[in-house]
């Protein structure tokens, strides 16, 4: 069998006759396909020019050093006065599954609401590409957000950070990285039911609810 590694806290569970394949990587593959397919049903009516007052485009920018580029998804509304506010978005999956088209209608939801440009992120995926590979093409992207501000036709100084569940738990660590270098600010968090810890016991798990 694969050895793993497992942080203490969740070893006891993991040895409760829990097994995994050996081919775990191959299990994980058949597993993004059907949620990615799930996905595609969800979004069935959003096209990649996007809708409903909004466009819709993707372009490669620079990865962390030593990393391969990232794929964003550039989402502006039309129509609406600018410089913009802006949030970078990070999809949901537990930071195993997941890709930047899965929430299209969501966040262009969001965008046309706020009335604000939306950078959907790409990043690298667990277990081919561990903790810190995700929170650091993450950053990344929003280093290359703050500094192409003006090509965006964005705001610097209204630069938010959001993410749905996986994506929520990495914007949260995504703002505490941006505090700790000092490099870029970020001004909000928007973070959708987050996964934040391993076993959702904290405060915001069962006091807010609905």
């Amino acid at each position: 069998m694969r050895q793993l590694k497992l942080d203490p806290e969740l070893r006891n569970y993991y040895t409760q006759g829990v097994t995994f394949s050996d081919d775990l990587a191959g299990d994980i593959a058949a597993d993004r396909a059907q949620y990615a397919e799930q996905k595609k049903l969800e979004n069935i009516d959003v096209e990649l020019s996007g809708s409903d007052g909004i466009s819709y485009i993707k372009r490669l920018i620079p990865g962390p050093q030593g990393a391969a580029d990232v794929l964003v998804g550039i989402h502006r509304p039309v129509g609406i006065s600018s410089p913009l506010p802006a949030l970078l978005w990070l999809h949901g999956g537990g930071m195993v599954f997941g890709h930047i088209d899965m929430d299209v209608d969501y966040i262009q939801k969001i965008a046309r609401k706020v009335g604000c440009l939306i950078v959907s992120v790409e990043y690298r995926l667990a277990p081919e590409d561990p903790f810190p590979a995700g929170l650091e093409d993450s950053y990344a992207v929003l280093k290359w957000l703050s500094a192409q501000a003006h090509e965006l036709d964005v705001k610097p100084s209204r630069i938010a950070v959001g993410g749905l569940s996986g994506g929520g738990g990495l914007a949260a660590a995504l703002a505490l990285l941006a505090r700790d270098r000092q490099e870029t600010d970020v001004m909000f968090q928007f973070l959708n039911c987050p996964m934040i810890d391993d076993g959702g016991m904290t405060p915001v798990n069962y006091k807010f609810t609905g």
